[in-house]
């Protein structure tokens, strides 16, 4: 019996610690956003696979690049996103992502 109580008592203090905190400490809560990034699971496809809204997109937005590696993703939404890896003459690589509107996509 006297065991079961300590558990409980554990468990109390325990589950009211973050009220109390907040409590004492009014400036933890206030102004506080938590922001989560969706983890996007990508699948490789070959370039030419890539829709020509897209290419347009990279001709305009990045020119004087080429596009070496893509992959293709769905998003907790059901858009599907595009990760382009593009090379500029220096040989310097930076991936983009695009959704298939060709508009760039921000996470």
């Amino acid at each position: 019996m006297k065991k079961s109580f300590l558990i409980m008592t554990v468990l109390m203090c325990i589950a009211i610690a973050p009220v109390l905190y907040v409590n004492a400490n009014p400036e933890a809560s206030r102004g506080t956003t938590i922001v989560f990034k969706e983890m996007l699971k990508f699948t490789a496809v070959d370039v030419d696979k890539v829709p020509q809204k897209i290419v347009d997109a990279i001709v305009k937005d990045h020119p004087e690049t080429t596009m070496t590696k893509a992959a293709v993703a769905t998003n907790v939404k059901g858009e599907v996103v595009y990760k382009v890896d593009l090379e500029d003459a220096e040989g310097e690589v930076a991936y983009y992502l695009y959704k298939e509107d060709g508009t760039e996509y921000i996470q």
